[in-house]
């Protein structure tokens, strides 16, 4: 999943409306088993 910071800039004096804004995401991993795999897949120790 790639994130583009441009689609969260606000522009200077604009105001922001945070219940507009998600704060959550879909989980990217079925359980925390696949969520270690993918850590472990990507800054081995």
């Amino acid at each position: 999943m790639k994130i583009d910071p441009k689609d969260y800039r606000i522009k200077e004096g604009k105001d922001v409306e945070l219940k507009k804004w998600p704060t959550r995401i879909d989980p990217l991993c079925g359980s925390k088993e696949e969520y270690q795999k993918a850590l472990a897949e990507h800054w081995p120790s």
